[in-house]
């Protein structure tokens, strides 16, 4: 029988089964295994306690922020998404993988790996401390001294990274403006390795230096690879359109888009295809009416993109999306889910115009901001739960949103949470200009964004884009005067 696990037995004593052997030629073994089994299977346990309490802790944060509602009266039949319009585009997606990629960087010949692996014994001292001083006095003397060095030393991998970072968290955003972009010229083999990172970096920096102009040169890399990074090219989107770059979103979209959808490397259609097809229909939005002929321009944009993936869009959807936008408010909340779907939709479609008119964001922009109210409302637990105060969402239902669905692989993408609360703060000044609410509700709302902020500052890692660019929440830096083009 396995020993107690109170009991203490030497390696070298009779085993405790009676065989006269000792332990370790007898049952140490099995008795070793068996502790394990039984760790093993307490953890399983343990683990599977913690999975209900958090599930638990979820369901009650669900039944507090959402509420389930009755349906409403039967919705008419949706119109048919192959109409005539689109029926030439509903074969499937030519797909390519024939994209250009980066070139790999050179190997060494025997002379040149003993000149790194010497310059290494060299650096490293100074690397692994982070002494950012004799990082950057060792690698500008090897650039200026030995330039046909440095495609061979491997700063690709993690030191180039691992540089940009800690400067960021320095502060030296001019060194770092300054060394990258002189790096992005003079060593673009070494730079194309990661420049996925480091142009989203710059091109922050850049902003924050005001110096958003020297931004439109940094945007080639991603239009000449346009499918190695879709990540970190909806990140640059991103930066753009919190920043109110429209010219710029809708460059790198052009560039982009279709070599996104027609990739085998992407999933989905990309980043970049809703942009392209939202630059198109900007014409038609400027009328501010909802007809149905604007309806039909609208679907017209969509085809004559000649888009090589079907867009989906149907007459329906065109017409709903231009009066949600355009028609008249009615602020009476639903009480049936359908209605209050509707009702959430037409708040947001609102919303966007306003932020277009009285905060002087650019469409796109404008929509951007309006889309983190929308995924706020819409990213239900379940089809049959609708958000429960709409016009002043409480502070836990914000921060639990954000914890679930603002991140990026395992932490949290502070560009994103900063923009909903920026919409968010915003969104006070809208219910107020349009005479919902009251000041206590209003500042109700205000102060929940400042909460947020301020703690989402203490959590978000130093390097984030969204710690630069909404340092000064609430006091937006991007926007410009109401009807003046950005």
């Amino acid at each position: 029988m396995p020993l107690d696990e109170n009991e203490k037995l030497g390696r070298n004593a009779p085993c405790h089964c009676g065989s006269g052997k000792k332990y370790k030629k007898c049952c140490l073994r099995t008795d070793e295994r068996a502790a394990i089994a039984e760790k093993l299977a307490e953890q399983a346990e343990l683990a599977e306690l913690a999975q209900q309490e958090t599930q638990c802790r979820e369901e009650q944060w669900e039944a507090e922020a959402w509420e389930s509602l009755p349906e409403g009266p039967a919705a008419e039949p949706e119109e048919s998404a192959t109409e005539p319009a689109q029926e030439m585009q509903e074969s499937e997606a030519p797909m390519d993988s024939s994209y250009p990629k980066p070139p790999k960087p050179p190997k060494p010949d025997k002379a040149m790996a003993a000149f790194v692996d010497a310059w290494w014994e060299r650096f490293m001292p100074a690397y692994e401390i982070q002494d950012l001083d004799a990082i950057l006095k060792i690698l500008k003397t090897t650039m200026d001294q030995h330039p046909e060095t440095v495609p061979y030393l491997g700063l690709e991998d993690e030191c180039l990274t691992d540089l940009v970072g800690a400067m960021i968290h320095a502060k030296r955003l001019v060194e770092l403006v300054d060394f990258f972009s002189n790096l992005r010229s003079e060593f673009p083999d070494v730079y194309n390795q990661v420049y996925e990172y480091l142009d989203t970096a710059l091109a922050t920096s850049l902003i924050v230096l005001d110096r958003a102009d020297e931004v439109t040169g940094l945007l080639d890399r991603f239009s000449k690879y346009p499918d190695v990074h879709p990540d970190c090219l909806a990140e640059m989107l991103d930066i753009l359109l919190a920043t109110n770059r429209q010219d710029d979103v809708f460059a790198l979209a052009r560039s982009t888009a279709v070599p996104c959808a027609c990739s085998h490397n992407v999933m989905g259609t990309g980043p970049a295809l809703p942009w392209l097809i939202f630059e198109a229909e900007i014409p038609v939005y400027e009328r501010r009416t909802c007809s149905e002929q604007d309806a039909a321009d609208l679907i017209t944009t969509n085809d004559d993109l000649h888009l090589p993936v079907p867009h989906g869009a149907i007459l329906k959807e065109a017409r709903c999306l231009l009066e949600g936008a355009f028609a008249p408010m009615n602020w009476a909340l639903p009480q049936t889910r359908q209605d209050r779907y509707l009702f959430l939709s037409k708040l947001c479609s609102n919303f966007w115009i306003w932020l277009h008119d009285s905060r002087g964001l650019s469409w796109a922009s404008s929509m951007f901001f309006s889309n983190q109210l929308n995924d706020l409302y819409f990213d239900a637990p379940s089809g049959s739960a609708t958000f429960r105060e709409p016009l002043n969402p409480r502070k836990e239902a914000v921060e639990r949103y954000i914890v679930q669905h603002c991140k990026r692989m395992f932490f949290t993408y502070g560009l994103q949470a900063f923009a909903l609360l920026q919409a968010l703060h915003w969104f006070a000044d809208f219910l107020e200009d349009n005479g919902q609410g009251n000041d206590a509700s209003r500042e109700q709302l205000r102060e929940t964004c400042r909460t947020l902020y301020k703690k989402l500052c203490e959590t978000i890692h130093p390097t984030d884009d969204g710690l630069a660019l909404f340092q000064t929440f609430p006091d937006y830096p991007f926007a410009t005067s109401p009807g003046e083009t950005p």
